[in-house]
This record gives C-alpha cells, structure tokens and sequence, in this order.
C-alpha cells in the first residue's frame, strides 16, 4: 500500500512524530518538495537531527511520499504528489501583460528557487567538495547561472548564498526584484517581466545592473546603489517616454561612466546633465529632436567619450555632427566616437580652426563698420611733412579734371609714396614717406586725402 501524503513537509514531521523540527526545516527552507527529495543525512545533520534512526525514519517516508503514481488492483489509494500548475502562460496572465509583448515565453512550468537548484546552477571551478552540505555549498557560492530556467519569483538568495556576487537571471519570469543579498555586484535580469525598479536599495557593492528588455517605466530605485557603474536599461516594452528619479541620478552621478537608454521614446536628454563621469551614453532609436538639447548635454558633461544618437531626429538636422564635436571641443571633452564613426583629430582641428574663423570675420566686419564711421575725422585732421618744389601732373581716373588733388600709392610694408597732382601740371616727382597716421583712409590700393598746397 502506498503512503498517502499531504504536501506539507510540517504535517509529514507532524504525523511522524518529528514535530520539534519543524521550526528548523522553516528556517532552512526544507519546505517543498522540490527540496526534500534531495535532502541527504548530512542535510538533516546541518539542521539538528542528530540520531540517525530518525534521519532514515525521515528519508523513507520522504522517497515513499515521492514515488510515481500507481494503481494497485486490491487497494483504490495512491500516492498523492504535488502538481506544479503555474505555467508561463498563467504567470503571463496573472502580470497582465499584453499579447505579444513577450521576447522570451518559457513553454514549461516556473520553477521555484530551490537549494537543489542552486547546487546545480554553480560555474565550473566552484564544485561541490566531498562531504560537504548542500546549505554549506550553496553558502560559498560567489557566480550562479539560471538562465531560461522558467523563474518566476526571486527568493532565498539573501539567506542561502550570503557569498554571491555574480547572478544570472535573464530570460526568465520574473516580475519583481527582491531577496537579493548585498555581496552582489553583478546582476543580469534582462528579458523579463519587470515592471519597477526595487529591491536594489541594499546593493551597495553593485557595480553592473542589466534591466533591458523588460516593462520599466521609470528609472529609480537607485537611492543605494553609490558604486553602480554601468547601467543598462534599453529596448523597454513600454508605450510613453523613460523617465528619470532626480534621487536615483544624483546617487549615481559620481560612479555611473556607462548608460544604455536606446529605444525608449526619449524626448530630453536634461535628466542626465549631473552625470558628470558619464563616458559612454547610447542612446539610439529615440525621438531626441532639439539640437540645442544635445549641446547642453556636451557642455554639462565634458567626460563623454563615446555617444550615438542614430535614429533620432536631431541627426538629420543641419551641420548636427559639426555643431556636436565643437560643442565637445569648446569644454575641452574627449569626445572619440560619434553615432558608430570616430571623430578623427584632424576633424577636430579643422572645426575648431574653421569655427575660429568664422569668429574672426565677425570681428573684422565689426571693425571695418567702426572704421567708417572714423573716415571723416581721419580726411580733416590728416597732417603731412611738407614737400619739396616739384611739378605735378593731374589724374583723372578718381577726381574731377578741375579738382586738384593730392594721392598716396600704397606699397608693401609701412611706406607709401606721395604724388602731387595739378591741372595743366606735366611730369611726376614721388618720394618714399613713412605712414605717420594709422587710419589713413585706402580704398582700392589708394590713400583719399583732400589737396594740399605744398608751393610755399
């Protein structure tokens, strides 16, 4: 006849007379079957369950209580096991996730965090010692892999792996972060079903936290998280824009150097100005559209290295790569690679000189527009040495036959020379006389000045 059982291990313990542990079974979380059926004598030792008529008595109910179903001709009873009935599909439902918004559906039942599980999901070069107890193994391990392993709820890590620093959870079922320990600087929860960022409040050794491809509407949570360096949150199954917590930013602000944002509806990069060792910044297939948005963001954060924008709408705007790799260069930044193309130094310094420049012209329009307004005061108040005895001829190309006039031909240097010039006059005397005045008026390679009379 085969045992019947309920599928509590507390009424197993109960009905075998084994009640007083039922607290330390709890506490070890000996609860589920899952569990039990990989229970051993040293397990039991780990726990109190020093004699050892007790620890077999234990063991055989447990393989009893856990043998496939069988129909016995004389007897109607069976064994009774526990069904495992949530799907990924159920889960699914229960989150209330819309159709289709799954990368990643697991076709088999969510599996429960168990110690067995745990035992199993170590890396290679952490193995099991001899003699050693699941609880006391689990306790040491530093790297756990359980991907695609249908996880549906995060539990026990906190109490059975207090050494754990690497934890590998992606494309699983989780909705909620929770039970982690505060050793973890490592944690992979991409492709999920993750709708808010908490439970990471007591990571303060966290250095790398994965969360794309999950249902994140927000970025929070981040209040304790001091040493987070790289934070990845992209591609989010979400319909309006990803915001940012000023608190979760400014925690970050000193230790964060990498953010991946892309494809989440972005419209502003002003959240991220106090990022401030900010380097590596993607944020692809957004719908960024101010260019003067972006500037400010150069300007506020001079550390960034690495950027990509592609698939916004501000890169098809006019001069846009020029206008960012000056606005990078005007604060001295090191901006290296822009949108998957490297910013060469010889771009660089083009920009910067052609920029220079421009400037440079604006200046000299300035000037040339004050030296108009001086040209009047500088044809009155001109004074010249005086000229010795010579003849003068009469030009016609810039004066009136009838006007006298006196003209200067510019030369190379500072020297010019001097010509008189009189009506009826035949012959030219010139002599080389230094620039005395230094707004005298040019104009097309000649100096304008009024006739002088320089007979006497």
């Amino acid at each position: 006849m085969a045992v019947v059982e309920d599928s509590s291990a507390d009424v197993l313990l109960r009905r075998l007379g084994l009640e007083r542990f039922c607290n330390a079974f709890e506490a070890a979380f000996l609860t589920n079957w899952d569990v039990l059926c990989e229970v051993t004598h040293d397990d039991l030792l780990a726990i109190g369950m020093q004699d050892k008529n007790e620890r077999d008595i234990l063991l055989h109910a447990i393989h009893s209580h856990l043998q496939p179903t069988q129909r016995d001709d004389h007897e109607d009873e069976t064994v009774s096991l526990e069904p495992r009935k949530t799907t990924a599909e159920t889960i699914t439902s229960e989150t209330g996730l819309p159709d289709g918004q799954e990368t990643y559906r697991s076709h088999g039942p969510s599996q429960p965090i168990s110690l067995d599980l745990l035992c199993r999901s170590g890396v290679s070069g952490q193995t099991r010692r001899k003699g050693e107890s699941r609880r006391t193994y689990a306790g040491r391990l530093t790297h756990l892999k359980l991907e695609e392993r249908h996880i549906a709820k995060i539990e026990h890590f906190d109490i059975l792996c207090r050494q754990l620093q690497v934890l590998y959870l992606y494309s699983n079922a989780v909705t909620k972060i929770q039970h982690l320990p505060e050793t973890l600087t490592h944690l992979y929860l991409q492709n999920n079903r993750i709708r808010r960022m908490e439970g990471l409040d007591r990571l303060g050794m966290l250095r790398k936290l994965y969360l794309s491809e999950n249902c994140i509407e927000r970025v929070e949570g981040l209040q304790g998280c001091q040493s987070l360096e790289e934070l990845y949150i992209q591609e989010q199954r979400i319909s309006a824009p990803l915001s940012f917590c000023p608190k979760s930013i400014r925690t970050v602000a000193a230790s964060l150097h990498t953010l991946d944002a892309s494809s989440n509806h972005l419209d502003a990069l002003e959240p991220l100005v106090q990022l401030q060792c900010l380097e590596h910044l993607l944020a692809s297939g957004n719908q960024l559209a101010s260019l003067p948005d972006v500037l400010s963001l150069f300007h506020s954060v001079p550390s960034l290295t690495h950027v990509d924008l592609s698939g916004n709408p501000v890169t098809s705007q006019h001069k846009y790569r020029d206008r960012v790799i000056l606005a990078a260069a005007e604060t001295d930044g090191g901006l290296e690679v822009l949108d998957g193309r490297r910013v060469t130094a010889h771009e660089r310094e083009f920009l910067t000189r052609w920029r220079a420049v421009q400037k440079g012209e604006t200046k000299h329009r300035l000037r040339q527009m004050m030296g108009e307004q001086r040209k009047v005061r500088t044809r009155t108040n001109l004074k010249l040495p005086p000229l010795s005895h010579a003849p003068t001829t009469t030009s016609s190309s810039l004066f009136s036959p009838s006007t006298p006039h006196t003209t200067f031909t510019r030369r190379t240097g500072f020297a010019a020379t001097r010509r008189d010039e009189t009506q009826g006059s035949a012959g030219v005397k010139a002599r080389a006389v230094r620039r005395s005045a230094p707004e005298w008026p040019w104009k097309d390679g000649m100096l304008e000045i009024p006739f002088i009379d320089t007979s006497t």
